[in-house]
């Protein structure tokens, strides 16, 4: 399996901040500037990821050619969507006011969208440069990939059960604040960790990777030590509540690669992507440009075609099997759907969603599924209406909560829309 090699002097002149790096800037990327790495290739890699420059679009489709990244192959035989009758104006309320989702679209800066309603294409668009060709970074949508592979594997029997400690499966965390933490509670982001010389409230907001990843991205360092350093956090316990920690699931991309004893890339070609009829290969970012030891970055770096992201929606609205294959087993796509705590049900910091399985729930609804990503990649699920929305963004004005919320009121109008035909 390839890896495209990361060319530090281009990546300098490009190079802040992926939701990732949120934030990042000035003395933060100071003080990332450890081990030999400088402080310009940091702040270069920061800019890279930013949703914020005029330059995003063209960066954010072309992460895999820029950075270290697993080809992952695709279907030997690509099956065709079908396209059915285009979808007309769509209108949606948000925040009490009336909105167009074509004005969403553009005041999003999206470059790819399409809507597949009961197996065919009803609306398909590029902008910002996107084609048909182009393959799209996912952020954190890549999250949701990663709990679908997990459900695979505890299928597989390779994990026994996501009660055991993750320390059983990765015996380095051992002394670490993931020592006592479940498979599941790391799944379902209900570990109680933190990270030294950051504010103890940052690792809730997704800041906890940051330091590592910066320095992998700029000067090939591997992440593989990162969540052996975890601290028990000084105010809950694992299981109390949900903590959205974006080293929770490069512990699921370790152990997956553990258990199956192979890459995380090749872990996903072989169980899903070459299965589902896609029609390109996908990217995976990997933390280093050595073959032997680079690892995915399992939280954040899937790169592919919008369609083939649409296929894995469509999956998920078969219940997991493809073509009389079961892929994913349907009881583990019910309990995404369902958070098993209560507090998963409905969080505080986002009101119209629970969170279950590395996929976020929309609150009040039924048979709904939605990955997200920094700065605007959805992929909206809603089995019921046999509907998938997938839109890619990179979106300056990005808020996790408001556009989140505007976006699942424009694919539930989507919704209903299509309903009242």
């Amino acid at each position: 399996m390839s890896i495209r090699k990361y060319n530090p002097k281009q990546g300098a002149r490009i190079g802040l901040s992926l939701g990732l790096m949120l934030g990042l800037s000035g003395g933060a990327a100071a003080e990332l500037a450890v081990d030999s790495c400088p402080p310009e290739r940091l702040q270069a890699v920061a800019r890279y990821f930013s949703v914020t420059t005029a330059e995003a679009p063209q960066h954010y489709q072309s992460a895999y050619r820029q950075f270290p990244a697993r080809a992952i192959g695709a279907a030997p035989d690509p099956l065709p969507l079908a396209r059915g009758k285009p979808l007309g104006e769509v209108e949606f309320r948000y925040a009490d006011s009336a909105r167009r989702l074509d004005d969403f679209l553009q005041d999003t800066r999206t470059h790819a969208f399409l809507v597949l309603h009961k197996g065919q294409i009803r609306r398909e668009q590029y902008f910002n440069g996107g084609t048909a060709e182009t393959r799209f970074l996912a952020n954190s949508l890549t999250k949701s990939l990663v709990g679908l592979l997990v459900g695979v594997a505890l299928e597989q029997g390779l994990i026994a059960s996501l009660d055991e400690p993750v320390s059983l499966y990765l015996p380095e965390l051992a002394g670490s604040a993931y020592d006592s933490a479940s498979v599941r509670q790391v799944l379902d982001m209900t570990t109680a960790v933190r990270f030294a010389g950051q504010d103890p409230k940052a690792a809730g907001r997704g800041r906890d990777i940051e330091a590592a990843a910066g320095r992998s991205f700029a000067c090939g360092q591997s992440l593989r030590p990162h969540p052996a350093s975890a601290l028990p956090s000084e105010d809950a316990r694992h299981g109390e509540r949900f903590s959205y920690v974006n080293t929770n699931p490069q512990v699921l991309g370790a152990l997956l690669e553990r258990v199956a004893g192979m890459s995380l890339s090749q872990f996903m070609e072989r169980n899903l992507w070459s299965r589902i009829g896609t029609e390109d290969m996908a990217y995976w970012l990997v933390d280093q440009p050595a073959v032997d030891n680079a690892m995915e970055h399992a939280w954040m770096g899937f790169n592919a075609r919008l369609r083939d992201y649409a296929r894995v929606g469509q999956l998920l609205l078969q219940e997991g099997e493809w073509q009389g294959q079961a892929l994913i087993a349907k009881d583990w796509l019910e309990a995404s759907e369902k958070p098993t705590e209560g507090f998963l049900q409905r969080l505080p910091e986002r009101p119209q969603f629970g969170y279950s399985h590395q996929w976020w729930i929309p609150f009040g609804g039924a048979g709904e599924l939605m990955g997200i990503g920094f700065g605007g990649q959805y992929l909206y699920v809603n089995r019921p209406s046999q509907l998938v929305v997938v839109q890619l963004s990179a979106n300056p004005a990005y808020d996790p909560q408001q556009t989140s919320e505007q976006a699942l009121a424009a694919f539930r109008a989507i919704a209903d829309q299509l309903e009242q035909e």
